[in-house]
């Protein structure tokens, strides 16, 4: 019996610029009031998050909260991929996002290092629509691989950090974006 992963034929392609704005939201889990889910369990709907996350109240348990970090990165160096990983039959997605997050400073640095070992909520923009990809979930987070400081010579090269995300899960999140005051 054939299988209708489509509900109805194929589907119309959409979205097919690349790239992401230079803005990424990330947040950790723990400052959300609640995470919101997918709309279902078929078709679009099953990777489709119409709600809005809703954040603790800054000061709440000596947390920050109150809305996502906004992470303004170079243009064009924000890019994301996947992959599949695992062996044949029990295969597994792996999402990642690159990004180069300019300049260096002892708050950025400070941040960086209590961010690289959170479980994260992680958005892109999309450059052209204004819609969102989210990535991680309320039980599996995005995660830092890499959150390395580099620098180039005196005339040549940028000063920053170079960032890369992972998460096994991706979502299109329509809901409002809080961000941190």
């Amino acid at each position: 019996m054939p299988t209708n992963y489509f509900n109805g034929g194929r589907p119309e392609v959409k979205n097919e610029h690349p790239g992401h704005s230079q803005i990424v939201y990330v947040a950790p889990v723990r400052w959300f009031d609640t995470i919101a889910d997918v709309v279902g369990t078929m078709g679009a709907d099953a990777v489709s998050i119409t709600d809005d996350h809703t954040f603790i109240a800054a000061g709440v348990n000596k947390e920050p909260g109150g809305g996502f970090i906004e992470l303004y990165c170079t243009p064009n160096t924000v890019q994301s991929s996947g992959a599949n990983s695992g062996d044949a039959g029990s295969l597994v997605a792996v999402y990642k996002k690159q990004m180069f997050l300019p300049g260096d400073a002892p708050e950025m640095q400070q941040m960086l290092e209590k961010l690289k070992n959170e479980d994260l909520i992680v958005l892109l923009q999309d450059p052209i629509s204004g819609k969102y990809t989210q990535y991680g979930n309320a039980i599996v987070q995005s995660h830092f691989d890499k959150c390395d400081p580099v620098s180039g010579g005196l005339n040549s090269g940028k000063k920053g950090w170079n960032l890369e995300l992972s998460s096994p899960n991706r979502y299109f999140y329509n809901g409002a974006v809080t961000v941190m005051a």
